[in-house]
């Protein structure tokens, strides 16, 4: 289909749609991942899990995501340390 087309029926393509890299961690090591994966060329967003912004910015309710397309290099640029967080409590 038409790329003009897409956008006037609000269809996207799955490599374009945003997928949460991370799980959630305090605000400023969600900026750090998303500097280093800007910095690369990749296009990264912090999001906050839904928190009122006046909470502390080192609880844990931010995430990184990125382009579906992303995910494979991304993963490249930040190594599995980023993306696998199952050891913190």
């Amino acid at each position: 289909m038409i790329d003009w087309l897409k956008a006037v029926l609000g269809i996207a393509d799955d490599n374009e749609k945003f997928v949460t890299l991370t799980d959630p961690m305090p605000e400023p090591e969600a900026e750090m991942w998303a500097q280093r994966l800007r910095a690369v060329g990749i296009g990264a967003a912090v999001q906050n899990l839904g928190l009122p912004p006046y909470t502390s910015s080192m609880s844990n309710n931010y995430t990184v995501s990125i382009r579906a397309i992303d995910v494979t290099r991304a993963c490249g640029v930040l190594g599995e340390e980023s993306t696998d967080r199952s050891d913190v409590g």
